[in-house]
């Protein structure tokens, strides 16, 4: 990437920031900027009810004042007159959304689809819906959380396998951000086995943020981990820890299967700190043992070739990661590109760029977020 000097310790440093969440819808200007506006808007309409211009401008004043109900019944009309106009798309998307009424938002901004790739309005779209979407399963996790701890209901384990972020327990506190790198590196290997199907990072992520919220509900729990893959419908749930002392990293890791009352025993892997890669390998590796998977040696080439061999690499990595899952997804670019320079060959690190660059673009003003694209894309 050019112009990045970033050193390893930078990272490090950027990444030890106080956290700021950064994934509220785009500020509305107080109603009064907008009146005399939105009084010339209504006019012109009035004259021109039919108008395709005169009704799109009239709802985006509306929106920008605050006023979603009305901007989305005046963009509703826009859009019969005009069904393709984009930029009416977003708006009247952001007005559902922000009037909540979040299904309708989900199935406008799904419109992207529709837009033709050269659009700048399709990434902001497709970010916007994504950003949703995520809001959403947060919010089905906390359903599923309060009805599974409240019911009690028979799981439906229809998962073979969720991966939890591994925790660290050393003073090193730099070392801290590994743990979600190695959870989501774990998981695209296994993926990769026919057959498997492995609870997606997404939704572990957004169950785990809701007990962590909620932490009082679960003081009763006797057995957490159980509790959490019935939840996500797994059968078994990888769990694990690691210690760094010097350039010695001891790896512990528990394979519970959800469906028994046994507790399992940890084991426990030592390498160097530089191979961390290939102690993430054996814990593939083992899994896929322990279930009697024999992958064909086309996959299995895929498998030991894959992923990210270099600890730099692996910590910017893991660093974005942590950075999208708080919302911050113009610092998670910075470490995704830094994880791109460092490891080209991982495909994973250049679909979560493009990903956040629309999450980063769908943060703003559609108005602004277009313009701002376009002059920097020149």
């Amino acid at each position: 990437m050019k112009g990045n000097t970033l050193t390893f310790a930078a990272l490090i440093s950027i990444y030890a920031l106080a956290w700021l969440s950064c994934s509220q819808p785009p500020r509305q200007a107080p109603e009064n900027k907008f009146a005399e506006e939105i009084a010339r808007a209504e006019e012109n309409l009035a004259a021109n009810p039919e108008d395709f211009a005169a009704n799109r401008e009239l709802g985006i004043l509306y929106f920008k004042a605050g006023r979603f109900e009305k901007a989305a019944a005046a963009l509703e009309k826009t859009a019969r007159l005009n069904p393709d106009d984009p930029r009416t798309t977003c708006y009247l998307g952001l007005s559902y959304e922000l009037s909540r009424q979040r299904d309708l938002a989900l199935a406008t901004f799904l419109k992207y689809l529709q837009i033709p790739p050269q659009s700048p309005y399709r990434r902001w779209l497709k970010g916007r819906h994504e950003m949703l979407s995520r809001q959403k399963l947060k919010e089905d996790m906390l359903a599923l959380l309060q009805q599974n701890l409240e019911q009690h209901p028979e799981a439906a384990l229809e998962q073979d396998l969720a991966v939890l972020p591994f925790t660290y327990h050393g003073q090193d506190q730099k070392y801290f951000i590994l743990g979600k790198g190695l959870q989501q590196l774990i998981s695209n290997d296994l993926s990769r086995a026919p057959g498997l199907k492995i609870v997606e990072r997404r939704r572990v992520q957004a169950l785990l943020e809701q007990i962590s919220a909620h932490e009082a509900l679960l003081s009763k729990l006797e057995n957490r981990t159980a509790f959490i893959g019935k939840t996500l419908g797994a059968k078994t749930v990888i769990q694990g820890g690691y210690n760094i002392s010097g350039e010695q990293v001891i790896l512990d890791v528990v394979y519970w299967e959800v469906g028994s009352d046994e507790i399992p025993n940890s084991i426990t892997h030592a390498d160097s700190l530089k191979n961390m890669a290939g102690l993430q390998k054996k814990i593939v590796l083992e899994y896929l043992q322990r279930k009697g998977i024999q992958p064909d040696p086309a996959i299995m080439d895929s498998i030991r070739g894959s992923g990210l061999r270099e600890l730099p690499a692996l910590v910017a990595y893991s660093a974005g990661l942590g950075k999208e899952d708080a919302g911050e997804y113009r610092d998670a670019l910075l470490f995704y590109r830094k994880a791109a320079e460092l490891a080209p060959g991982f495909r994973e690190c250049r679909e979560r760029i493009e990903q956040n660059e629309d999450l980063s673009l769908a943060l703003r003003d559609p108005d602004k977020a277009i313009t701002d694209k376009e002059i920097a894309e020149k």
